[in-house]
C-alpha cells in the first residue's frame, strides 16, 4: 500500500512537472509568434514608405 502511494506521488510531481514545461513552452512559442509578427509589420511599413518616398 505504501509504495503504491509513493508511485502516485512520483507520478503526481511528473504530470506537474509535464505541465510546467508545456506551460513554459506555449509561453515561448506565443513571444516568438508576436515577434515574428512585429518583424513582419516593420517591414510592411517599411516597405509602404520606400513606394511612397518614390511615387
Amino acid at each position: 500500500m505504501e509504495m503504491a502511494r509513493d508511485n502516485q506521488l512520483e507520478l503526481l510531481e511528473v504530470i506537474d512537472e509535464l505541465e510546467q514545461s508545456i506551460e513554459a513552452d506555449c509561453e515561448e512559442a506565443q513571444a516568438r509568434k508576436d515577434t515574428t509578427i512585429g518583424i513582419f509589420l516593420f517591414m510592411l511599413t517599411a516597405a509602404f514608405f520606400v513606394l511612397g518616398a518614390r511615387a
